[in-house]
């Protein structure tokens, strides 16, 4: 019996093996012919082709990253540059100025210096270096004093549009600046005379910054002579101021009937407000 059980086993086990040997004489046939057909190559391409795919966006993926990051890196030398232009540019245009204001002051001081030597009497010529911050024309301060020669009660005059005009006199003298009462101060007056008609009288300041100065003294029978924008210069009688300098022009004329005199308001021909320079009478003649 057990002869019998170990028969059936032994031919079992052949049968078994010999199905083993059909199954893969069948695989490597299928193989074969796979690997010849054109299926095979099908997948192949297939599968090249995922993989180029892949491959691809990989690829723009980094490439869109290195452009980003160029674009990013363009941007930053782009800003940079922009905020060395605009630096240049405020430091050209700060030169600019300095150059348009340089050049205006040239003008201003050949202008001066041309003039200078046109003034007949002995002068100084001087800058004025500050004004009173609280009113404009309550004094002027002069860069020159008693070492360029400048004593009290001289007379400062200038020269401004073509014209040349009187601005005060010297009331406080230093080394090396001096102080400058203007005609609109109170406490000026001035011997003066009309230029066309030549009726003498007395000039006064008002004391308001801007304002217009007054001619008093003038004779009522003189009213018919004068007219609006008449020059009105310095008389030179008994005076510290040269004969014959421009104080201002007639503005209005006054006749009222209680007074004996005519009162006329002048409009100054030196406009203060752009004084910058100024020159001291150091020789008076007045004959």
């Amino acid at each position: 019996m057990a002869r019998k059980r170990y028969s059936n086993l032994k031919k079992n086990s052949k049968v078994l093996k010999g199905a083993i040997i059909c199954v893969l004489l069948i695989a490597a046939s299928l193989l074969i012919s796979f690997t010849d057909s054109k299926v095979l190559s099908v997948v192949k391409n297939s599968g090249l082709t995922v993989i180029s795919l892949f491959q691809q966006g990989v690829a723009s993926a980094v490439t869109g990253t290195k452009n980003k990051v160029n674009a990013i890196n363009e941007l930053r030398q782009l800003q940079e540059a922009h905020s060395e232009a605009l630096e240049r540019l405020s430091a050209y245009t700060g030169i600019e100025r300095y150059v348009t204001e340089l050049k205006k002051e040239n003008e201003m001081l050949r202008e001066q210096l041309d003039f200078s030597g046109d003034i007949e009497t002995d002068h100084i010529s001087c800058e004025i270096i500050s004004k009173a911050p609280e009113n404009l024309f309550a004094s002027l301060v002069i860069n020159k004093g008693s070492n360029e020669g400048i004593v009290k009660n001289m007379a400062v005059t200038a020269y401004q549009d073509g014209i040349y005009g009187l601005v005060g006199k010297v009331i406080n003298v230093g080394r090396s600046s001096s102080i400058v009462m203007p005609i609109f101060d109170s406490s000026s007056y001035i011997s003066a005379r009309l230029q066309r008609s030549r009726n003498e009288g007395l000039v006064n300041g008002t004391g308001i910054s801007g304002d217009l100065i007054e001619m008093k003294y003038v004779k009522k029978t003189a009213r018919s002579e004068i007219s609006n924008g008449d020059m009105i210069i310095t008389s030179g009688m008994k005076s510290i101021y040269p004969k014959g300098l421009n104080i201002g022009r007639v503005s209005e004329i006054n006749s009222d009937e209680y007074v004996t005199s005519l009162e006329i308001k002048i409009k100054p021909v030196i406009d203060f407000s752009k004084l910058e320079y100024v020159y001291v009478i150091t020789g008076i003649d007045n004959d």
